[in-house]
């Protein structure tokens, strides 16, 4: 480790950047790199050893998606999959803005039907939260069999994502991700509460990226000042 420097990484980066890897990626494995070179400082005995990563200029990550999806689109994909379970999967991933983790480890003893919520022990950034369940999401899971093991889904994450881009190409939608009904969900949400109670629902940390959904008009402002 010691040998390494700041030309190595930014040889690293650029190599990367050639295979044709998104400036975000690339971020986040510098990020890696930095994390490593910080622990070895603090926690291995290398006191004197330089983080070779601060001196490398990071690629700008531009690459935020704005793809909203139409409540027909919805339809036609849950159509498409041939399966209840992923039919339910996409429809509560879209009325909640659940993560596709989350929606993975979900368990029928964390789901309230009556309270309308489902708790979430486990989340992406390690912070428990409750999400609640509109209408719709409450009668998609009345609608869901009864695993024995007690998960909710018997899907995996990667799983999930290859069947979901099959339906779209049966359904005949291009330019669709998977992530992308969680930013729908958000901006639906959006219409409906405050930027604190978004970023309760949603589990963000940074109120920078709940404010990228949060557009109040206003009119609508002035009225609560009234």
């Amino acid at each position: 480790m010691a040998r390494i420097r700041s030309s190595d990484i930014a040889a690293a980066r650029d190599a990367w950047a050639s295979d044709g890897h998104a400036p975000a990626t690339i971020v986040r494995r510098l990020a890696v790199l930095s994390r490593v070179f910080n622990l070895a400082r603090r926690e291995w005995g290398m006191e004197s050893l330089a983080n070779p990563v601060e001196s490398v200029s990071k690629p700008r990550v531009a690459n935020a998606r704005n793809r909203r999806v139409t409540q027909d689109e919805i339809e036609a994909l849950c159509a498409a999959t041939g399966s209840v379970e992923l039919g339910v999967f996409i429809r509560l991933a879209v009325e909640t803005a659940m993560r596709r983790g989350e929606l993975c480890n979900l368990r029928w003893e964390h789901v309230d039907l009556r309270a309308c919520t489902a708790h979430l022990p486990h989340t992406k950034n390690g912070a428990a939260r409750t999400v609640p369940l509109s209408t719709r999401a409450i009668s998609a899971l009345r609608g869901l069999p009864r695993r024995i093991d007690g998960r909710v889904f018997g899907l995996k994450p990667d799983s999930v994502s290859q069947a979901f881009d099959r339906a779209c190409q049966r359904a005949g939608l291009s330019g669709l991700h998977f992530h992308d009904l969680r930013h729908e969900a958000t901006s639906r949400l959006a219409d409906l509460l405050q930027a604190h109670e978004l970023a309760k629902v949603t589990g963000h940390k940074d109120m920078r990226m709940v404010l990228r959904y949060y557009h109040p008009h206003a009119s609508d402002l002035a009225k609560k000042l009234g």
